[in-house]
């Protein structure tokens, strides 16, 4: 899967992960349904990408790591479901 150009190595089943807000509310509070987390090619980093309903991403964040990537998912929901668990043990 590809979201934003970025592979996903990474995502979770469909919840409410909150909401992104704009603090002028020049649009409507955008519920988070997925958290991926991605890796553009030839690039070291990760991104967690906060992505709506659709799949479309609404935000990001970049971390150094895979590990600081899954740390940052899990803070937003330390019972985060994977779609699929196998992705742990290749980057362990």
């Amino acid at each position: 899967m590809i979201l934003d150009g970025a592979k996903v190595i990474a995502i979770t089943k469909k919840d409410d992960f909150g909401v992104i807000r704009y603090s002028d509310d020049s649009l409507p509070p955008i519920p988070v349904k997925y958290l991926a987390i991605c890796q553009y090619e030839k690039h070291n980093n990760f991104y967690v990408f906060l992505c709506d309903e659709n799949y479309e991403v609404q935000q990001d964040n970049l971390y150094d790591t895979f590990e600081e990537a899954i740390e940052c998912v899990l803070r937003k929901n330390k019972n985060a479901v994977w779609e699929e668990e196998s992705f742990l043990s290749n980057k362990t």
